[in-house]
């Protein structure tokens, strides 16, 4: 018999999967989601098959095995009970993805597993974001854009030993866009949105919305972004204010003036797509960072440095950020150079395990929320 593993605004997944059938696979390699058959199911099918192109494409990627289209009466009844994005009263399509199964892959349940050592919990960081990185490298040389990073979105894969990208649903082939395909691409304005950096919020405002772009829009769009954000959190509020000038600075060349053409500047955004994920792993990072020190980071020498590449990345000007590239040769550099005789970098670690589980089931409130966010705007 299936179980239902998981379930969020996709659909659900079940393990062992099931096929296109309904009948349950036999093979426990596998889990299956369903899910409505729509333009993110297609673009994941297509993202997916393009990143299936890369060598060695498991070692920092999971995406679908196969796929078919699958008709609910088939399906068992009990499966489909509890899953409740599906709908078995409306007359739509629905299809079946097999992913590779892995066993207990949640990404911050091993990240702050108190059971682990402290050294070793600094590996997993290092060996994370390493991995990450190459990943989002990979990805930037075929111009795909995941385009929605969160810790849900970071498997465990055990039998590699590795961190690996999953959900491709909303991901951005931005080697195949054209301007006239502007608003399939950059289809809402919502920046409440954190997972995206503040440039596409700017960006989806001039792609979606008549209403002049001028200050007090601008303004209410930077306290949204950095409200919203509990990538935030780390920071005081002397850097919050810095960081909102720098929004504000950045987004004043894109306010709609005498003689800027509004295309002109959609495009100069479009121009450093290569940029957001490394942004969406910043943010990612410095929370973790904020959650595995209980927001008091020591003045250890590999975290300064690493914090200060942390925050590169999150700049709201594309141009500060750096490639994925750099971004791993850099901190290549900073794990040689700083972290073998950093003998601070344990202090403060967090080793509370009522602390550490309150922190995961806040990250799965925080989950909610967005999940809440993304339906409230519309986002696929």
């Amino acid at each position: 018999m299936s179980k239902l593993l998981a379930q969020g605004g996709f659909g659900c997944i079940y393990y062992p999967g099931i096929d296109c059938d309904g009948k349950v696979i036999k093979s426990k390699n596998y889990v299956s989601k369903l899910q409505k058959k729509n333009s993110t199911s297609n673009n994941e099918v297509e993202i997916g098959d393009r990143i299936k192109k890369i060598p060695n494409n498991f070692k920092y990627f999971r995406t679908h095995e196969d796929e078919c289209d699958i008709n609910l009466s088939s399906v068992d009844k009990k499966l489909l009970k509890n899953c409740h994005p599906i709908k078995l009263d409306e007359d739509i399509p629905y299809m079946v993805l097999k992913f590779r199964y892995l066993d207990n892959p949640d990404f911050f349940s091993v990240l702050f597993d108190s059971n682990t050592s402290k050294n070793h919990r600094i590996s997993y960081i290092i060996q994370s974001y390493l991995n990450i990185i190459k990943g989002f490298n990979l990805l930037s040389d075929i111009n795909v854009v995941q385009f929605d990073l969160k810790n849900e979105n970071i498997l465990f894969d055990r039998s590699n030993n590795n961190f690996i990208i999953t959900d491709f649903g909303i991901s951005l082939d931005m080697g195949n866009f054209k301007m006239e395909k502007l608003l399939d691409y950059f289809y809402v304005y919502a920046p409440d949105y954190y997972i995206w950096s503040f440039d596409v919020h700017v960006l989806c405002y001039l792609a979606r919305k008549e209403d002049k772009f001028t200050k007090d829009i601008l303004v209410d769009m930077i306290n949204k972004f950095i409200d919203a954000n509990p990538g935030m959190e780390i920071f005081s509020q002397d850097f919050k204010n810095i960081y909102f000038n720098k929004c504000f600075i950045f987004g004043s060349k894109y306010l709609d003036i005498s003689g800027k053409n509004r295309d002109d500047n959609i495009k100069k955004l479009i121009s450093n797509f290569k940029t957001w994920d490394n942004y969406s792993v910043s943010a990612l990072y410095l929370r973790i960072l904020h959650i595995l020190y209980d927001g008091t980071i020591p003045e250890s020498n590999f975290l300064v440095e690493y914090g200060k590449l942390l925050v590169t990345n999150l700049c709201p000007d594309p141009e500060d950020r750096l490639s994925f590239k750099d971004t791993y040769d850099r901190f290549t550099i900073i794990v040689k150079e700083s972290l073998a005789n950093d003998k601070s970098i344990t202090t403060g670690l967090q080793t509370d395990e009522t602390k550490l589980k309150t922190s995961i089931e806040k990250s799965k409130i925080q989950t909610i929320e967005l999940i809440d966010i993304r339906k409230s705007h519309g986002i696929l």
